[in-house]
């Protein structure tokens, strides 16, 4: 018995050949718009989380600075308000990436999911990034009320542990 001239391989590739020019153009474009939309989200919430990253490396410098303790609660405030409004971005990208997932006429290869990964990864580090700033704008204006921490010498230990207790 002779080998068949026209194998399966010859089927599969008829049948790749038809999925793949089954694909209409316009979700092919509505591809690339959603990962070039991903992508731009991605590196905004990135710059914004290195911005943040900036302001907390400034905030925590051991400089003596007068601190608008209004001021300060009014960013703490707003920042607050960033970070909801961050945290429900990244509840939305993570609900999108599970219909991206489940979406039977995108391929993995076509990267939609994995640009919605790395836009979910982006908005969770620039929400902690957030959580963090606001945290060290809250230390600020405690030592800023509380004055510079005390320094004791060996033999205060007496009048240290009375400092604790107060």
């Amino acid at each position: 018995m002779q080998p068949e001239a026209i194998g399966p391989e010859i089927e599969a590739f008829g049948h790749e050949v038809i999925e793949s020019s089954g694909r209409s153009l316009e979700l092919l474009q509505n591809i690339e718009t959603t990962i070039n939309y991903l992508s731009w989200l991605g590196n905004r919430l990135t710059a914004d989380c290195r911005f943040a990253q900036a302001s907390i490396n400034s905030i925590n410098r051991p400089v003596s600075t007068v601190v608008d303790v209004a001021k300060a609660e009014n960013a703490i405030e707003v920042l607050e308000r960033a970070q909801t409004g961050v945290h429900k971005l990244y509840e939305e990208l993570i609900e999108k990436r599970g219909y991206a997932s489940a979406d039977t006429d995108l391929h993995p290869e076509d990267g939609v999911v994995d640009a919605f990964s790395e836009a979910v990864t982006a908005a969770a580090d620039l929400h902690n990034t957030l959580n963090t700033l606001r945290w060290a704008i809250s230390e600020l204006v405690v030592d800023s009320e509380t004055g510079k921490p005390k320094v004791y010498v060996a033999n205060e230990v007496d009048k240290f542990l009375a400092d604790l207790k107060r």
